[in-house]
């Protein structure tokens, strides 16, 4: 009797039937577990990795939407034994904020088929998992684990294991149906349209959603609309912000409600021109139903009218307040000055300058909408001040204004049409003169960022290409508008100082400014490749000066004289053209880290998506600053806010990381963060109080007491 006892002892404790150990994680279980007992040699058979989550939290699908990461596994298996790829089960749409997630918000099993050899010798199975997972709430938690099953190996037919019979069995019907059905894709207008067809969707459709498995094509957290006609299905769906180019495929899961019960298939669709029905077109409301019948079901995200006359405002003020910005100072300078010289021309050819001068901003700001959009849809990550990412960009902005401060200064006398309009107003060329100085203006005005801009402009990146454009059409016309009511109404001129010999002093003076906006972009210039290739600008600079005091030092009257002086001032020209193709203009990779301060305590790091969450999960009070060297916004909310002592110490004291993130070269990173929050320029503020689920957006201009008034807050 002794003996039996003892062998049923070890029989319990010792035999390694379906022996897995779960492990408990913070705020999560996970294990591996098998569908059968025992396994036969030779017969496929189905493992999982079962994930559950506490009350409230959830894990990823394959495609984790906006944010978060799938589980992964790393196999460790005897050598013959063959593990497939996970089945998913269709996902969840799970928000977080303005963001929208694809998940499991219960209890999940991921499924994988094991595959023996037909000759496997051993008598047991062993298999090892690596596994990885990401369980988050308001907070999300990394997790990692070894995870163990073994399973005796018999000759006998598998047995299924009665204790996950069923979780198997309801983990398989929610598997997608692999379907062949006809399925054409476009992506166009800023959205991917999706035509589907098959006789399985005759059954009206009550709710949809489609999930694609390729992430960063599709705006996850965007309503989806769609219309059922017959067997044929019309999807239309924003693309994402960080949308590429097409795929030469596009494979998604369609999950459809139809009476009350779901259904999910995984479809793949090919490229193709999609023209959406009229009754699509015509739809406004969800569940309006057309005069054939077809029931069309809504849920697109249409602008509201009145959202978008609160952004056109946004954008009209943002131009406006864009005119006291120190980048544009030099050229409103300069426009002050010729309407005090043009106080003797007819009203109605001042009021022609000023409609000229807005049409020349106006075509500015859609030239460079027209660009910016064009690029983010051939899936460059850029925003607002993009072009001043380009070193080469900002060496030919130096030499521009570097020729402008050197004719104000009189070493050249080539007018001031590109300045300003100045002294041939009066011309036909005064007219030219406006529209161009309209052009500069916005030029100089782009590595400014205004209070409402923001806002604006990334509201415009995310519509239609007509919406976005008619933002930034009412940007421009902000920014146009003060000298446009100078110009329509006279009598406001009177309030400026009268025509006469002070003029040309003042222009004298306004070069300083233009020289001091060089030794800015050169320092630009300098932090993006370094100082080698701020001194291939600096020797253009020279040759630049030499070429236009040739040009306008020519008193040799013979053409032989004038010809070889102008061949030597082209000929200068041309070498200092030549130098911007110089290798050492190329953007330096963007440093790991600002710096370390610990004298004074200052926990400072680079900004980094990573750090972000790592900070977060920790519970840490974080402030994010996005700024670049060109943005000069930036900078002042540096020296008159963020740098000072007692914003500093109230740093230090409440123990508030701080992470700086550098735009001044291309950071993928650093504009995902700016699209998370509709933005599409710097700068932008961020603080995360300790363990808040959101932060506090600050305004875009700072000061000390606002800083702190955020930071105490509780």
């Amino acid at each position: 009797m002794k003996i039996g006892v003892f062998g049923l002892f070890l029989l319990l404790f010792f035999t390694p039937v379906g022996f897995a150990n779960p492990v408990q994680g913070a705020h999560i279980e996970v294990a591996l577990i098998s569908e059968v007992t025992t396994v036969k040699a030779g017969e496929p058979f189905t493992v999982a990795l079962r994930l559950q989550p506490e009350t409230h939290w959830h894990t990823y699908w394959r495609n984790a939407g906006d944010s978060g990461m799938p589980p992964r596994v790393q196999w460790q298996t005897p050598e013959g034994v063959k593990i497939g790829e996970f089945q998913w089960a269709y996902p969840e749409r799970v928000p977080f904020a303005h963001l929208m997630n694809f998940g499991y918000s219960g209890e999940s099993f991921l499924l994988a088929q094991v595959t023996t050899p037909a000759d496997y010798a051993l008598s047991e199975l062993h298999l090892q998992a690596n596994a990885r997972w990401l369980v988050c709430e308001k907070v999300c938690i990394p997790g990692e684990a070894v995870l163990n099953l073994t399973l005796p190996v018999t000759h006998e037919p598998a047995v299924i294991d009665k204790k996950w019979q069923s979780a198997f069995a309801k983990t398989r019907a929610q598997l997608p149906i692999v379907v062949d059905w006809q399925a054409q894709f476009q992506f166009v207008d800023n959205h991917l349209v999706l035509k589907i067809q098959n006789d399985s969707l005759n059954p009206t459709i009550q709710s949809l959603a489609f999930f694609p498995i390729e992430k960063d094509l599709i705006h996850n957290a965007a309503p989806q609309a769609f219309v059922q006609e017959a067997n044929i299905l019309f999807l239309r769906i924003p693309q994402h912000a960080f949308f590429k180019t097409a795929p030469a495929v596009l494979t998604g899961v369609l999950v459809i409600t139809r009476a009350g019960k779901t259904d999910s298939y995984e479809i793949t669709a090919k490229p193709d021109s999609v023209l959406l029905p009229a009754t699509f077109l015509q739809a406004q409301r969800i569940g309006q139903v057309a005069d054939n019948s077809a029931t069309i079901n809504v849920t697109t995200e249409v602008t509201s009218f009145f959202n978008l006359l609160l952004m056109l405002g946004f954008a009209i003020l943002g131009g406006i307040i864009l005119n006291l910005m120190p980048c544009v100072f030099p050229i409103l300078a300069l426009k002050a000055v010729s309407l005090a010289e043009s106080q003797g021309l007819s009203v109605e050819r001042q009021r022609w300058h000023g409609v000229i001068y807005t049409v020349g901003v106006g075509c500015s700001f859609l030239l460079i909408a027209g660009l910016l959009l064009g690029l983010r849809m051939g899936g460059a990550s850029i925003g607002w001040g993009f072009q001043l990412q380009s070193p080469l960009f900002v060496a030919i902005l130096t030499y521009l204004f570097f020729a402008m401060a050197l004719s104000l200064s009189g070493v050249v006398s080539f007018g001031t049409r590109l300045m300003g309009i100045g002294d041939s107003l009066a011309t036909q060329q005064g007219y030219r003169g406006s529209f161009f100085t309209g052009m500069l203006a916005v030029i100089v005005a782009s590595p400014c960022s205004a209070p409402f801009m923001g806002t604006a402009i990334g509201f415009a990146l995310l519509q239609p290409t007509g919406i976005a454009l008619l933002v930034f059409l009412a940007l421009g016309m902000g920014m146009a508008l003060p000298f446009l009511l100078l110009t329509l109404f006279p009598q406001w001129a009177r309030f400026l100082p009268r025509a006469g010999a002070w003029m040309n002093t003042f222009k004298q003076f306004m070069a300083f400014p233009l020289y001091l906006t060089v030794v800015w972009l050169l320092w630009i210039l300098g932090r993006q490749t370094n100082v080698n290739g701020m001194a291939i600008v600096l020797i253009g600079l020279v040759l630049l000066a030499f070429a236009l005091w040739v040009w306008g030092h020519n008193p040799h009257v013979r053409p032989y004289w004038q010809w070889l002086h102008r061949s030597l001032s082209l000929c200068a020209m041309g070498l200092a053209i030549a130098l911007l193709n110089s290798s050492l203009l190329t953007p330096m990779t963007t440093a790991t880290a600002i710096r370390v301060d610990s004298a004074e305590q200052r926990l400072i790091s680079a900004y980094s998506a990573e750090k972000l969450a790592q900070l977060r999960t920790e519970g840490k009070a974080v402030f994010v600053n996005l700024t670049a060297d060109w943005c000069i916004t930036c900078l002042v909310n540096e020296q008159v806010a963020l740098e000072t002592p007692v914003v500093q110490q109230a740093f230090i004291d409440k123990k508030i990381h701080y992470l700086k993130g550098d735009w001044t070269n291309v950071n993928p990173e650093i504009t995902a963060l700016l699209t998370q929050f509709k933005r599409s320029g710097v700068p932008l503020y961020l603080y995360y109080a300790v363990n808040a689920s959101e932060p506090v957006v600050l305004p875009q201009l700072l000061t000390p007491t606002l800083i702190l008034d955020v930071l105490n807050t509780p």
